[in-house]
């Protein structure tokens, strides 16, 4: 981790500075934001009754609700990697799922 951080700096010409480049600082900023106003509570499930399950608003509300569930969780995690690359703290590696 130092050593990446070192090489970032040297390659930067920026010894004891911030090596980031200017974009790289913005989206920082950005994610930061983000995480701010995005909630860190998944929704709560839906109680089931026989009553509920037979009633076709319940169930489309349900599927929402589940879909919402996994798409807040896909979101906080790529937010939170996409802020530990900002941060030099993961290493940026050319996968598809850090581009």
């Amino acid at each position: 981790k130092q050593w990446y951080q070192r090489r970032v700096a040297i390659t930067a010409g920026v010894i004891g500075g911030d090596a980031r480049p200017q974009w790289m600082k913005s989206l920082s900023q950005s994610v930061a934001k983000w995480l701010e106003i995005v909630p860190k509570k998944p929704l709560e499930q839906l109680k089931r009754t026989v009553e509920n399950i037979k009633d076709p608003l319940y169930r489309f509300f349900e599927r929402e609700c589940t879909i919402g569930r996994k798409l807040l969780k896909t979101v906080l995690t790529d937010l939170n990697d996409v802020a530990l690359v900002c941060d030099l703290k993961k290493k940026k590696v050319p996968t598809a799922t850090l581009r």
